[in-house]
């Protein structure tokens, strides 16, 4: 069940605004992956525009959109893992070039954190 504070944050992040959430390792700022977003978010963090995003995702149906893998690949981003885990995989070729810098890989981790 989400509580008043995840209620809250979705609404902010469904209005296009910019949250600060606890992750799986550190506190963080987070959009939706837009390039508007990011760029603001790029800005408020002082970090160049080239430098790429992590993606973040509670499963993996949240990424297909973003990533360019094959069945292999993506059953092993599935599985569940003892600690947060950090993939670097091949980008789908429409997404925003903050989420991959000035590469064709995008960084992606599924976290099963529990605030």
């Amino acid at each position: 069940m989400a509580t008043s504070s995840q209620h809250h944050a979705a609404i902010v992040l469904k209005h296009q605004g910019i949250i600060a959430h606890q992750t799986d390792t550190i506190f963080g700022l987070a959009c939706l992956p837009t390039h508007n977003l990011l760029s603001r978010l790029s800005k408020i963090k002082k970090r160049p525009q080239n430098k790429p995003f992590l993606l973040l995702a509670s499963d993996i149906d949240q990424l297909i959109s973003f990533i360019d893998v094959n069945e292999g690949e993506l059953e092993a981003l599935s599985e569940e893992t003892c600690t947060p885990t950090t993939w670097l995989v091949r980008a789908a070729k429409e997404i925003t070039p903050h989420l991959t810098g000035e590469g064709n890989k995008i960084a992606v981790r599924i976290t099963h954190y529990a605030p």
